[in-house]
């Protein structure tokens, strides 16, 4: 996955827990090195909607520091392993520093919530496109159903963008341990190809896309 990234210029959104980072200096040498962004995905792979708040905050700070040594980028978004809990919004609102939250599944498009008076943007993390999908039946029975099914969404979503309906997000979900194998990689490999030469669409890090909304569309 590292190596497609990096043959075809595509800059991405990593995540990882941070102790899977500080086991794995090689894989975080290379995310400092390049322009790829971070996004925290906890300290390592609790169910953070069944913690207590002080121990979620104290996991997510550990997280945070960690993640800031082996990568050398301070987080600006976080999507915590499965389900946020009920503290985790204010639990980053109080931390501060952060420039979105991805906890929600809900969407296509970036919007503001008001936390504790405060606008709060947050970056949707929708599931539709994500390979998990080729562990839950009936779904992908083949890499060839995986690409047709992310080719169908990008050709859908550029038509509407054409026809007046704006543009959208469309987060595409990759896991290296099970798309990390060459039948199932070639499936990416079609799909990066496939985007750079669609009229209309583009790959964008979830920094830039929460910068530019920050920038336009902010509620202040």
């Amino acid at each position: 996955m590292a190596r497609l990234l990096d043959d075809y210029g595509v800059k991405a959104t990593i995540s990882a827990c941070a102790l899977a980072l500080e086991r794995n200096r090689e894989y975080a040498d290379w995310i400092r090195e390049s322009s790829h962004d971070f996004i925290g995905h906890g300290w390592r792979w609790t169910e953070d909607s069944r913690l207590e708040r002080e121990e979620e905050k104290r996991l997510m700070l550990r997280a945070i520091a960690s993640i800031e040594s082996t990568t050398g980028q301070r987080i600006p978004g976080w999507n915590v392993r499965s389900f946020p809990a009920v503290n985790t919004r204010s639990i980053l609102v109080e931390e501060g520093g952060f420039l979105y939250d991805s906890d929600s599944t809900n969407d296509e498009l970036p919007y503001f919530v008001d936390h504790a008076g405060e606008p709060l943007l947050v970056v949707p993390y929708s599931k539709v496109y994500n390979d998990v999908k080729y562990l839950v039946a009936p779904s992908y029975a083949t890499p060839n159903d995986f690409f047709t099914t992310l080719k169908l969404a990008v050709d859908y979503l550029v038509d509407e963008a054409e026809r007046g309906h704006r543009g959208r997000m469309m987060t595409v979900g990759l896991h290296p341990r099970g798309r990390g194998q060459a039948a199932r990689a070639s499936a990416v490999k079609q799909f990066i190809e496939y985007v750079l030469t669609k009229k209309g669409a583009g790959f964008m890090r979830r920094l830039d896309i929460a910068e530019h909304w920050n920038k336009n569309f902010h509620p202040s």
